[in-house]
């Protein structure tokens, strides 16, 4: 068998003594990098957010990096995975929440490969783990916008990240509004005297 490069591990702790309850691991021959985590108190169910390497055939040959949502029994067994990613691109992601019975993550793209722009990625899954939609943002030019955290109740969702375009000086703070089918109801940035 081929070695893990890295894997993830999620583990249950006892609320009153901070004592290790119990734990399970994963990991594929490639690179998996989990960041986001998220409980649903009605079912109990935790979803887990990162991303996944996966060899793309290309020349040369890359590897890519897809979104890969887990989720788990609340005593952390397995239930179950899903990945999305965009053709011939890395997606990372880092911000995960559920409302209404949907899971969002955010993060970013390097759709536009060879170049230096990256656009921020927002995926929403179904409680089974379907991608229902996603959508990217970026500034006009060649800027850089990354995410990392994301925020939903009813009809609306709010990320923030970080952005080089739309205007900043420096990389600046990068907080949008969607609407729940995925629109971008506004955007706001934040510029202080050095990277926010």
């Amino acid at each position: 068998a081929s070695p893990i490069a890295d894997a993830m591990a999620i583990t249950q702790w006892s609320s009153s003594n901070v004592a290790l309850v119990r734990g399970n691991t994963w990991g594929n021959p490639n690179l998996d990098e989990f960041y986001g985590i998220w409980g649903d108190s009605s079912s109990g169910i935790i979803y887990i957010v990162g991303q996944c390497s996966q060899y793309g055939v290309s020349t040369p040959p890359f590897y890519f990096d897809t979104v890969m949502l887990r989720w788990y029994a609340n005593n952390c067994s397995f239930i179950g995975n899903s990945s999305f990613g965009l053709p011939s691109s890395s997606e990372w992601v880092q911000g995960i929440w559920g409302d209404g019975g949907n899971i969002y993550s955010f993060g970013w793209t390097d759709l536009h490969q060879f170049t230096n722009e990256r656009d921020c990625l927002l995926v929403k899954w179904d409680a089974s783990g379907n991608v229902v939609w996603n959508r990217t943002f970026t500034s006009p030019g060649y800027y850089e916008e990354n995410g990392y955290g994301v925020w939903a109740s009813g009809e609306w969702i709010y990320t923030v990240g970080i952005t080089s375009g739309l205007g900043v000086v420096n990389a600046g703070t990068l907080l949008i509004k969607w609407s729940s089918n995925g629109d971008v109801a506004w955007n706001r940035t934040w510029d202080g005297s050095s990277v926010d």
